[in-house]
């Protein structure tokens, strides 16, 4: 199994790029991670067919503006998806 983890643009804020390689160091004894940065386009909407060759398999999309989920919620989340993938 692998996680992807899809960036647009360079991390700005430092906290956000240690908690994400903080995670990534956890998560990856039991599962693949890859961290992706793609060209930044603030200024424009991303549409899947723009990213559509680095996705594969089951797909979370994370956005400022979707659902908010604690650690453990998202873990739950992600355990429930995987179980039935």
């Amino acid at each position: 199994m692998k996680i992807r983890i899809i960036s647009f643009g360079k991390i700005k804020d430092a906290s956000v790029g240690e908690l994400i390689d903080y995670y990534t160091k956890l998560t990856e004894r039991y599962v693949t991670v890859e961290q992706i940065s793609l060209k930044d386009t603030s200024s424009e909407l991303i549409t899947y067919d723009q990213i559509k060759d680095q996705i594969d398999g089951f797909t979370v999309i994370l956005t400022e503006n979707g659902k908010d989920y604690t650690s453990r919620g998202f873990s739950t989340f992600l355990y429930k998806k995987f179980v039935d993938f």
